[in-house]
């Protein structure tokens, strides 16, 4: 039988600032209110990152207690303490600010936003606001705090898994083409459930084309449901990156074969050439949308492309056929995965991508999709072995 343990009396020295402020979170009272609030100000002094989540407060809480105190909502409990301690002063070691997987309410968005205009947050990098429950106003609560200007060092801004709606997205798109955030490296946005419509989209593509996002490196957009804004915002990327992006994720959207020549031709634009992962799972574009695509594939301002990601895009043996025959010829010579799950792999395809690696002895990428059979997947194997030790003695 397992054993009860029962609740420390107070954290361990090695505790992280987070680890103590969800365990004060957890157990504050009206009593203990001021006295806690000013233990999370004392905390938050020591801290360089503060990463809050519904999980941690499970697993990490000093006194163990989370696992039983809050099972049915995905609100942190006293949450507003913590908002209210980074109002006190200016929190000079943070860095990193992560809450994810746990609900904030707009009142609660509202005083964070506080905290950030007083410059309590001006050293602040990375800041990812994750399945949080956020709606279009609190949205609009961020993105005053970003035009503030109190935010300028911030590199990394998350905000996927929200709901803040075309209206949110709008607030957001405006304060980044703003020019206050003129570092922004990384830049996730999605909702949870209804996906982003033209209006939000459009906005997005301005703040792209606004010049202050130009060494943007690492982007994700979920769910633009209308394949109109899809287009919008990757003709806005064409012309407003500068070559640094490295990492495009276009997930869960509206995709089809006007959005995938769309994306093809930013792709092809030189300010791509920097490009390492694409990721464009859960579009269905299906065999057409990658015939339209494969000319950017082809081109050589993909040399640099590492990791391709096209898993449940509704692609068949036409659209694998079109890969295996340009993997043969040679391009995409960096490519170390190709995840095509999900995709219709018949014998005929699969032979063809095993005649390229064999006819290729440069390709050394994994191709994770489902063969037809089991020789088909050992040969593959065999192949993608051989080419590995050619190239490493070409290396030698």
């Amino acid at each position: 039988m397992a054993m009860l343990l029962s609740p420390c009396p107070s954290p361990s020295p090695r505790s992280s600032p987070s680890a103590v402020i969800l365990g004060i979170l957890e157990t504050l009272t009206p009593e203990s209110k001021k006295e806690d609030e000013l233990r999370i100000v004392q905390e938050l002094d020591r801290a360089t990152e503060l990463h809050l989540t519904r999980y941690l407060l499970r697993m990490d809480s000093p006194n163990k207690t989370g696992l039983t105190s809050f099972p049915n909502s995905t609100a942190l409990p006293n949450f507003g303490a913590l908002t209210r301690a980074l109002q006190q002063r200016p929190f000079l070691r943070l860095e990193t600010v992560i809450l994810s997987d746990t609900l904030i309410e707009e009142k609660e968005m509202l005083e964070f936003s506080h905290a950030i205009k007083k410059g309590n947050l001006g050293r602040v990098f990375v800041l990812k606001l994750v399945n949080c429950g956020l709606r279009a106003p609190a949205a609009k609560h961020l993105a005053d705090a970003i035009e503030s200007g109190k935010l300028s060092c911030l590199h990394t801004l998350h905000l996927e898994s929200n709901d803040i709606g075309d209206v949110g997205l709008y607030a957001i798109a405006g304060a980044l083409a703003g020019g206050h955030v003129t570092a922004l490296k990384s830049l996730h946005l999605g909702p949870k459930n209804d996906g982003f419509k033209l209006e939000g989209a459009e906005a997005l593509g301005l703040a792209f084309t606004s010049g202050y996002l130009a060494t943007l490196e690492d982007l994700m957009l979920q769910r633009l449901v209308e394949e109109k804004g899809l287009i919008t915002i990757m003709r806005a990327l064409e012309t407003g990156v500068r070559g640094c992006l490295k990492s495009l994720c276009v997930w869960g959207s509206t995709l089809g074969v006007e959005g995938a020549r769309a994306i093809a031709s930013a792709l092809m634009s030189h300010y791509f050439y920097s490009l390492l992962s694409l990721d464009l799972s859960f579009n269905k574009m299906g065999d057409e949308g990658l015939i339209a695509l494969s000319g950017a594939l082809r081109s050589n301002n993909l040399n640099n492309l590492h990791v391709l990601t096209l898993n449940s895009i509704g692609m068949g043996e036409k659209g694998l056929l079109e890969m295996a025959s340009l993997l043969e010829e040679g391009h995409l010579h960096s490519l170390r995965i190709l995840s095509v799950v999900g995709s219709d792999n018949t014998n005929t395809s699969a032979n063809a991508l095993i005649r390229a690696y064999r006819n290729n002895t440069f390709l050394v990428a994994e191709i994770q999709v489902k063969w037809p059979t089991k020789t088909m997947e050992s040969n593959v194997e065999r192949f993608m072995k051989r080419n590995d030790k050619l190239v490493d003695l070409l290396k030698d």
